[in-house]
Formats: structure tokens, C-alpha cells, sequence
């Protein structure tokens, strides 16, 4: 198979990203799951941007795959403290080097040494202004950066678990709209009519709300290639690719993207030789060509080799529930039991 990489004119196209986040959260890591979308994304041009709108539900909802594994990383440490598990090897911190006999202790000493620095520095650079505040956030953003990387698994966030942040890092801007009904897709439609006028080749959207219908007919009727990623048939009849949110998360769509890829570069360089190829019973992915005389409309499965028809269901306009108030009074009490250090007390009633 041709990797499209190697077409001349690949360098020249372009692709815009927009991910609705109230409708498809990440179903696991965020960082992964963004990396994974601009690498498939970047199979069909370069990636020149990449959007993500929600409310604060969005940020502040704590997912159960999360909530699961911070359950057992809390079982794991009280077993590691009472001796009953002994790890491996010794815990390092991503700091110092400092090596922990357990990840408790690893915890403990990178909140009472480090966090305590960062605190004073970011007191310092709140205390600074102008010139000086400036200067001083350029000669800690390294310190910063590596913070950032090594208290990831070690301090939790006070609220959610840091999407907005990991999202950040992965190179995805992310904006936090009103919380007020269909406000991030009011937002989203609206950055994705105003990159119309940018020369985009692609459009890609990461949702399954049938409200950006309308700017999706629009994009169409100018001409513009577009990628839907979702998980049911809402929006499939205005792509022209389709991907499966699902196996996005395990990478399966990535190699049937450089095969659409393919398709679409050389339905580019000869309509008249792809079309007797296309067959009516292809009802998944559209493959199109780039021009104003022909607009090819038959669809390819880009969802694995031995895929099939996803059920038909109705697009959810948000996934978060209103559950996350008491899973943080349950962080709270978490964060007094560990600080108390009643590790046996809390052992016992568990």
C-alpha cells in the first residue's frame, strides 16, 4: 500500500480539527486519545489546528474508568504501606531521582519538597508585574514543565482529573464555554464557519450531535472534504469519511485512514478510472474527488476489516452526568485520610 505521505501535493493539503467534548469525551487516557486523532487526522494532510469546546461539566466530571483507577491505586498503596505487597522496584521521583520504598512515600515527599517550591515560586511570579512577571515565567517554564510531567500521577487535581490540561499538552486548544444549553455547539459551529475562509482542505469533527447538520450541509456545498468521527449514523450521510470512535481508541481506524487516503489522491489524479470501482452495497465512507465537475458519493468501512453496521441510536447531545458532587466529597475525605496518615484505621474500615 502507498503511504499518501508520499504523494506530491500531501504537503499542501489541510486539515482543521474540532472536537465536540460535551458529546465524545475521552474514553481513556486524553493525551493518548488526541495524539491518536491527529495521527489519523494527519493521514490526509497537515494538521493546522486542533479545537475542542465544553461547559465546565465537561472538566469537572470524573469519569468511572478514572474513578476506578485511582480505587486501586488507594488499595495498592495501603498494601505496599503495610507490607502486605512489595513493589518491584523502588518508586523514583521525576524530579530529584529520589528513589521511595512505596508509592506513599513517593507521594508524601513530592508534596512536602516540591510542591511546597512550586507554591512559592507561583506566589512570586502572582507578586511580580510587567516586564519582570515576564521574564520570570520564561525562566521557570522549564521547572514548570517538568512539574507538570512528574506530578501528574502524583497529585490529584481539586476538581476533575485534569482533561483540560492533558488536552493542552497533546497540542489541542481547548475552551470552556457558558453553561447554558448547546452553548459549546453554538461556539464549535461558529469556529468551524470561520474557518472557511483559512484555505482548509479538511474537515474533521469529533461528535455525534445532529446540530452541526447545517454547517456540515454547508461545508459540503463549498466544496470541502469532510471526516466525521462518532459512533452512530447521525452525521455519516454528510462525511465523506467516517471513522469509528470506538476503535479510534485502540488505533484500529488508522491504517483504513491511509487506505481512504490513498483512495482520495488518486480519485484526485483520475475520477474516470475509479469510478467503475465504486459498488452501491459500500454504505459506510465516502470516497470524493476534489473537484467542482465530479462529486463521487459512494461510502468505504473505515472501522476495521471485519466491521459491521453499528446500531441506530440516538445522538446523546451531552455524555456527563450531574454525579460528580459526590464523587468530590468522596476525593475529599480521601485527601483527610491520607493527610492524618490513618492508614490502619482506614484499613480496617474498608
Amino acid at each position: 500500500m502507498a503511504d499518501p505521505h508520499d504523494d506530491p501535493g500531501f504537503g499542501q493539503r489541510t486539515v482543521s480539527l474540532f472536537w465536540d467534548l460535551d458529546n465524545k469525551p475521552p474514553k481513556v487516557r486524553p493525551y493518548d486519545v488526541a495524539q491518536k486523532l491527529r495521527t489519523v487526522a494527519g493521514r490526509f494532510g497537515t494538521v493546522v489546528e486542533m479545537v475542542a469546546y465544553a461547559n465546565r461539566h465537561a472538566f469537572n466530571y470524573v469519569p468511572q474508568w478514572v474513578r476506578d483507577e485511582r480505587k486501586e491505586r488507594r488499595v495498592m498503596d495501603v498494601l505496599e504501606t503495610k507490607g502486605v505487597v512489595v513493589p518491584s522496584e523502588s518508586y523514583a521521583c521525576g524530579l530529584c531521582g529520589r528513589k521511595c520504598k512505596t508509592n506513599f512515600d513517593l507521594k508524601k515527599h513530592f508534596k512536602q519538597l516540591h510542591q511546597r517550591e512550586r507554591q512559592k515560586r507561583m506566589t512570586r511570579l502572582n507578586m511580580l508585574k510587567g516586564k519582570r512577571k515576564t521574564k520570570f515565567r520564561e525562566r521557570i517554564s522549564d521547572k514548570e514543565t517538568r512539574y507538570m510531567d512528574a506530578s501528574r500521577t502524583l497529585v490529584l487535581p481539586k476538581v476533575g482529573y485534569g482533561l483540560a490540561a492533558e488536552l493542552r499538552r497533546a497540542g489541542v486548544y481547548v475552551r470552556t464555554v457558558e453553561d447554558k444549553p448547546q452553548a459549546a455547539d453554538i461556539a464549535l459551529q461558529k469556529q468551524i464557519t470561520a474557518s472557511f475562509t483559512k484555505g482548509l482542505d479538511y474537515l474533521c469533527l469529533v461528535s455525534d450531535d445532529t446540530d452541526f447538520a447545517e454547517v456540515l450541509r454547508t461545508a459540503r456545498a463549498r466544496n470541502f472534504s469532510i471526516i466525521v468521527v462518532g459512533e452512530t449514523p447521525a452525521l455519516r450521510k454528510f462525511a465523506d469519511v467516517w471513522l469509528s470512535w470506538g476503535d479510534l481508541a485502540l488505533g484500529k481506524p488508522q491504517i483504513a485512514a491511509i487506505e481512504t487516503s490513498r483512495r482520495l489522491t488518486e480519485t484526485e489524479n483520475s475520477v474516470q478510472d475509479l469510478e467503475p470501482e465504486l459498488e452501491d452495497d459500500d454504505v459506510w465512507t465516502r470516497s470524493f474527488a476534489h473537484s467542482s465537475d465530479y462529486k463521487i458519493n459512494n461510502n468505504y468501512n473505515l472501522s476495521g476489516e471485519n466491521a459491521s453496521h453499528t446500531s441506530y441510536r440516538r445522538a446523546q447531545v451531552s455524555a456527563f452526568s450531574e454525579d460528580e458532587d459526590e464523587f468530590l466529597e468522596e476525593e475529599e475525605e480521601e485527601e483527610e485520610f491520607w493527610e492524618d496518615g490513618n492508614l490502619a484505621d482506614g484499613m480496617d474500615n474498608n
